[in-house]
């Protein structure tokens, strides 16, 4: 196929190919590709994880802290709202094809906790701290500055999500726990 001048035949193969991968919905979603913290263990890249991962929720099940979540496509995920990861690589030892394996639980690095400091309390003039109290029993990768407003250690940060899980901004605001944290978990 001469990729500057597609035939009649050729063109119509291809529309008929996007159109079939997008009815059955295995058109890649950029967005969700990357954005989404995976569980311990997950093969990279995205997209070899997601070929692997059946999304049948037995790392779900697995986890004795509900912390991984499906979402709409039904792949596992971690964002914190729920609880933090633990690293006791239940999930890895319950999936059944390999897209999560188990792996060191020191050495491993899901994510990154970012602090939105329009949100933030301690960015706001008040004072709270929840975030740096829970990662200084676990990690210490978020430190305080001068006016004790937090900062995250990028290269200490393992993206477990206890910094998420303790926020308490969305609860201040009387709203669901999706909305308004001010602490997300991003993908390396």
């Amino acid at each position: 196929m001469n990729p500057s001048k597609f035939t009649r035949r050729e063109f119509l193969a291809l529309v008929g190919g996007v159109t079939a991968l997008s009815v059955t919905g295995l058109v890649l979603h950029p967005q969700s590709i990357s954005a989404e913290v995976r569980p311990p263990g997950a093969l990279a890249p995205n997209e070899l994880f997601r070929a692997a991962c059946l999304r049948c929720g037995k790392c779900v099940s697995a986890c004795p802290h509900q912390t991984i979540r499906q979402n709409n496509e039904r792949l596992p995920y971690i964002d914190g709202i729920n609880g933090w990861c633990f690293f006791c690589m239940d999930c890895g030892i319950a999936c059944p094809t390999g897209a999560l394996r188990p792996v060191d639980p020191h050495s491993t690095k899901l994510g990154t906790a970012i602090i939105d400091r329009a949100r933030c309390l301690a960015w706001t003039h008040l004072e709270c701290h929840a975030c740096y109290d829970q990662c200084v029993k676990l990690k210490q990768a978020i430190t305080l500055d001068a006016q004790k407003r937090p900062l995250v250690d990028l290269k200490r940060c393992n993206g477990c999500g206890a910094c998420v899980t303790v926020c308490p901004q969305s609860n201040l605001e009387g709203r669901s726990k999706e909305f308004g944290k001010a602490v997300a978990l991003v993908a390396d």
